[in-house]
């Protein structure tokens, strides 16, 4: 195992100037991804089935309130709930959705939103993740890039699943990258990073590539 001395993790951000270009990224990553998404409408059929799932979930929830309460009957539960249940495969990502849905009512944009707010985050990580690895400039750069770029934008203005994965993916990467730098005895930060890791893979199932690099890192420590 490497016994290569620690490097102190940095402050985020070192300096106002830093504060201030990163507040100015993350605006105009938001501005992006939030400028008239509520008017953007539904393109693809997959957007769809996230919404409807999320739009199952939620008028589920108050069908059993109403139950509860006795508004409602049992045999009513056709007619009240709307929307169809889980079956996309991406059942934490449909959650997201409704969660949303929680804020803004069953709206056609409530999924939009989600990606919107993780493209965002990620956006945020992506420096965070460059600055430990790299330093701030190579942080803020890749912010930048991430924030201009038309794949990401376009992602985080839909409503696929993509940039909550992208999301799941920095994050214990960057959790994990802090874990190895601290050298931490206990093993106990690596039990939230695989729950990080396991919430990515049922948001987007393609994330099951991050485990796999974790297992290389973790068996090339210890030969």
């Amino acid at each position: 195992m490497s016994n290569a001395p620690t490097k102190a993790i940095p402050k985020f951000p070192s300096t106002g100037k830093t504060t201030i270009a990163l507040v100015s990224i993350l605006l105009l990553a938001s501005f992006f991804r939030f400028y008239n998404i509520t008017e953007k409408g539904i393109f693809f059929h997959d957007e769809a089935a996230y919404l409807l799932e999320g739009r199952f979930l939620n008028s589920s929830m108050h069908f059993m309130i109403d139950l509860l309460r006795g508004k409602v009957q049992l045999s009513q539960a056709v007619e009240s709930i709307q929307g169809f249940p889980m079956n996309s495969g991406h059942p934490t990502h449909t959650i997201f959705v409704f969660l949303a849905s929680l804020i803004t009512g069953t709206e056609d944009y409530m999924a939009f939103l989600v990606s919107a707010i993780f493209g965002i985050l990620s956006v945020y990580l992506t420096y965070r993740l460059g600055t430990v690895m790299f330093g701030e400039r190579v942080g803020l750069f890749s912010a930048v890039l991430l924030t201009l770029s038309a794949y990401h934008v376009y992602y985080s203005r839909s409503g696929f699943p993509e940039t909550e994965a992208g999301f799941f993916v920095l994050l214990p990467t960057y959790l994990y990258y802090i874990y190895k730098k601290e050298k931490r005895e206990s093993n106990r930060p690596l039990f939230y990073i695989g729950l990080l890791v396991g919430i990515g893979f049922t948001v987007k199932y393609r994330c099951f590539f991050v485990p796999i690099i974790f297992w290389f890192l973790e068996v090339r420590d210890y030969l």
